[in-house]
């Protein structure tokens, strides 16, 4: 495939001159078309984690659109007084996901409820502890600066409601305990004496001690200083330990009686230790004596299991079998984080003494790295609408990025493969479009270098059928971070081009040549004055099912920004509306499709921990649907039906004068698929049949041209 890119400031040839010039009189033309253009209501958009089945190698993916795991941070206790362990896990600052055991003791259920239990600001880390001494479990958590934050548990066993204390947590001479994050630390009872100890690993590779007093006042707990080096423990990781400058990092720590002695031995995880730190409680639960043992704390077999570094460990016995079970979250340290991004939830199990590898996923969800970028479209060729997922740098090979394939399928989704393309860059950011029409969808991915590179499809429907055909396609250099998406924006008939950048801007490319013999020119570099921040990553499409394309454009905020276009197919006009609001922090990535086959476009975001959330678009499509009738002396469409379709549909139009009738039918790239023209038709209700229908599965829109206005509705194709 090859592109000519014709720029403001370049001299045009001559086929770029015919091909503007049949785009001026195009334009010209249906400009003319005379009324307003009708607009649907906003559609309500409703967050799933597991709106139908998705499968990966095999595996079911329970919750799949929880937006993957990066560093995940584990807790287990039993939060609702029932018995069992219910589960809690940090993967963003600020919140914390709570998962309710349905389960038993014996046989865990974790039913995910929310991403943000009690909306609790939790900051970088948690750990629940009865702090106040009233039986229940509280929670501390980081504040700015390293401080503590208490939440007293006011609700009881079974029925927890936190308040936060009014300070931050003080000894009782005064002085504010500081944390050194990323270190986490942890409240346990080290020497048995039944006063809980607040253990906060130093960067220094120490431990320092805090004892647990009383209650203030207020109810608020009261910790004395006990030591700054716990047992004379000094870590030193990596290079220092072979001779070399010693290196401290930052630490995470779980006490708990390993071999049966009855007295607390310890974990330690470590930025600069690829596996976890044994040290072996020597001494008495009184009177304690840790000795270092091992720094392979976790095995599979005779092997040693290693990550990335920084693993946060957790002990507890999940199924009541007199075993103990690991948990480890894999922070990522010093060693190629990148290889951690997707397996970072382990389990342990006591087998022999030693903690025997399980699971590197514990909790499986769609997972491309980090830093999803998606886009929606029919990859594999069987009229269903696929996914594709770029990553920021592939969790197999730390060169370059790589690009997963989704494959849609009749009872939800399949993964097919998470490095089917592998992105020679980084920041793969993917759109998609058939711009040779060959019938089958080509990929055009962005990258942080600022380029696009165009791969074609070979046609065979697999996760092997794109080929690199241009590593700077049509020339086209945005700085940095590229994020292309194609849609028409001017109903001319072809794609043009969008494209994101780091500065946050949204680039325009007007196509001036034709559906199959593309010509791109920079008509605007920042799209409709759209300045998202930085890292800009657009998606168009017709949202609302008004006949015109609108925008989505996510950013390192954070938050998906969207603009409806109030204009026309021909003319348009951006207006912002409400945002959607996601549940993390980072960049996200929308795109746009009909992932749930009810004939309207749903959501689903790319995050920066490499997954992917849902959002169900609950405007619902009959088999025959009645539509509400345009105000005024305007056209109106009444039914739709078949709704899916096939290669035929009716559509009932209530017609207020005899006269012309114009249908056009437009995909969700705003291309006009379809053009059907009625010299004359009776005033009144009409049944308009299509016949003979070629189209792909997907929602179209349809829209309907009188001589006193127009009128719009969307169906679906199933093929």
């Amino acid at each position: 495939m090859r592109l000519a890119l014709l720029r403001q400031d370049s001299e045009p040839d001559d086929f770029a001159i015919r091909s503007l010039t049949r785009l001026f009189l195009t334009i010209a033309v249906l400009l003319a078309t005379p009324g307003e253009f009708v607009m649907a209501q906003d559609h309500q958009l409703v967050r799933v984690v597991s709106p139908f089945s998705v499968t990966d190698a095999g595996l079911s993916l329970r919750y799949p659109f929880l937006g993957g795991f990066d560093g995940p941070r584990p807790e287990f206790v039993d939060i609702d007084g029932d018995g069992d362990l219910d589960l809690f896990v940090q993967e963003h600052v600020g919140s914390v996901m709570f998962f309710r055991n349905d389960g038993s003791g014996q046989s865990a259920d974790f039913v995910f409820v929310t991403d943000d239990y009690q909306r609790l600001d939790v900051g970088q880390w948690f750990t629940f502890a009865d702090v106040d001494g009233d039986q229940d479990l509280d929670l501390l958590a980081e504040q700015p600066f390293g401080r503590i934050r208490v939440y007293r548990n006011d609700g009881g066993t079974s029925q927890p409601a936190f308040t936060p204390s009014a300070d931050t947590l003080k000894t009782d001479t005064g002085d504010v305990i500081v944390t050194e994050p990323p270190t986490l630390p942890v409240v346990v009872d080290v020497d048995c004496n039944g006063r809980l100890d607040l253990m906060i690993g130093r960067q220094s590779g120490t431990i320092s001690r805090y004892e647990w007093i009383g209650t203030d006042g207020n109810g608020d707990p009261v910790f004395t200083f006990v030591e700054d080096r716990y047992q004379g423990i000094e870590v030193v990781g990596g290079i220092g330990k072979r001779g070399g400058s010693a290196l401290h990092g930052a630490s995470a720590m779980s006490f708990s009686d390993l071999d049966g002695d009855n007295d607390p031995d310890l974990l330690w995880g470590d930025f600069f230790e690829p596996n976890l730190i044994l040290f072996r409680n020597e001494g008495t639960c009184g009177t304690p004596a840790l000795v270092r043992e091992s720094d392979a704390a976790m095995r599979s077999g005779a092997d040693a299991v290693n990550t990335s570094g920084f693993n946060a460990p957790r002990v507890t016995d999940i199924d009541a079998d007199g075993a103990l079970d690991l948990f480890v979250g894999v922070q990522g340290g010093a060693f190629v984080t990148s290889s951690s991004s997707v397996e970072n939830f382990y389990r342990f199990e006591e087998v022999n003494g030693a903690f025997d590898l399980v699971t590197r996923r514990y909790l499986p969800v769609i997972d491309v790295g980090s830093e999803a970028a998606p886009v929606i479209a029919d990859l594999t060729g069987d009229g269903n609408p696929d996914i594709a997922v770029g990553n920021i740098i592939s969790p197999f090979d730390p060169t370059h990025a790589s690009l997963a394939l989704i494959k849609k399928t009749p009872t939800g989704l399949d993964v097919l493969g998470t490095d089917v393309i592998s992105f020679q860059g980084f920041s793969a950011t993917p759109a998609a479009v058939d711009l040779d029409c060959d019938l089958d969808i080509d990929l055009f991915i962005g990258g942080f270098d600022g380029t696009i590179r165009s791969y074609v499809n070979n046609g065979s429907g697999g996760a092997d059928a794109w080929a690199l055909d241009e590593s700077n396609f049509a020339g086209i250099d945005v700085g940095s971070n590229s994020a292309p998406s194609w849609a028409d924006i001017d109903s001319d008939g072809d794609a043009d081009l969008f494209v994101g950048e780091g500065a946050g801007n949204v680039n325009y490319f007007k196509n001036i040549g034709s559906r199959c013999a593309p010509v791109l020119t920079l008509e605007q570099e920042q799209f409709a004055g759209i300045d998202a921040g930085q890292r800009s990553r657009p998606a168009l499409a017709d949202y609302d099912a008004d006949g015109d394309v609108d925008l989505f454009v996510g950013s390192d905020d954070g938050t998906v920004r969207f603009y409806r276009n109030v204009g026309s197919p021909q003319a348009h006009q951006f207006v912002e509306g409400e945002p959607i609001l996601v549940p993390v922090t980072g960049i996200v990535s929308p795109a746009l499709g009909d992932l749930d086959g009810d004939g309207d476009l749903d959501v689903i975001i790319g995050v920066a921990s490499g997954g992917l959330l849902y959002y169900r678009n609950d405007r619902v499509v009959t088999a025959r649907e009645a539509l509400p009738r345009t105000a005024g002396n305007v056209p109106t469409v009444r039914t739709i039906y078949p709704n899916p379709a096939g290669e035929r549909v009716v559509v009932e139009v209530e017609l207020p004068h005899a006269g012309r009738l114009g249908i056009e039918v437009v995909d969700m790239l705003g291309r006009v698929v379809l053009r059907k023209s009625y010299q004359s038709l009776p005033a009144g209700s009409v049944r308009l049949p299509l016949i003979g229908l070629e189209l792909a599965s997907g929602v179209y829109v349809l829209r309907i041209v009188g001589a006193t206005g127009q009128a719009s509705a969307t169906f679906a194709i199933r093929r």
